[in-house]
Formats: structure tokens, sequence, C-alpha cells
């Protein structure tokens, strides 16, 4: 009955892998060391690693986050088709079937 929803929460968690995925390969580090190794020795050489490193934690966090989303949904997925299959089941327990069927 509902399997289309439940196909399109996976789709889009699978999207939201992607996106994790992409997000996580985000480089910060390489090019902010040139940056920072042009500075050395100058408090903007110091701050310009400080910042990479929280830049780089950011992202890796916002990756982690967007993966935990996608998680949830395709748990919440795989509990939609838990209960639409036990609705089916209970359908079928009446056996009813229109007049002209029987």
């Amino acid at each position: 009955m509902l399997q289309a929803d439940i196909d399109q929460i996976n789709a889009l968690a699978g999207t939201l892998d992607a996106v994790a995925a992409n997000v996580d390969a985000i480089d910060v580090r390489t090019r902010a060391k040139s940056v920072a190794g042009g500075l050395a020795g100058t408090p903007l050489g110091a701050a310009c690693e400080l910042a990479t490193e929280y830049t780089e934690g950011a992202w890796l966090r916002t990756s982690g986050r967007v993966t935990a989303v996608a998680s949830a949904m395709r748990i919440a997925a795989d509990d939609l088709a838990v209960t639409d299959a036990e609705f089916g089941r209970r359908l079928d327990e009446f056996d009813y079937r229109a007049p002209e069927c029987r």
C-alpha cells in the first residue's frame, strides 16, 4: 500500500548519504596549510591553523549529522514497511471479498 512512500524515503536517505560523503570529502587542510605556512611565525599563521581545524571539524560534524538523518529515515522506512505489511495482514483476516468475487 505505502511502498511508493517507503521507496521515496529510502531514495532520499541514499541521497543524504551521498551528500554526507561529499561534505566529508571537503579538504580544508591542504590549501589552508599553504596559507598558514606563508604566515608562519605570525599571529595570523596560528589563527589560520586554528580556523582550519575548526572548519574541518565543523564539516565533519555536518557530515555525521546528515548521515544520522539518513539512518533515521531508513529506520522509519523499515518501520513503515512493517506497519504496512501488518495492516495488510489484518485486513486479510477479515477475508472480505466483493459479492461478485465469492
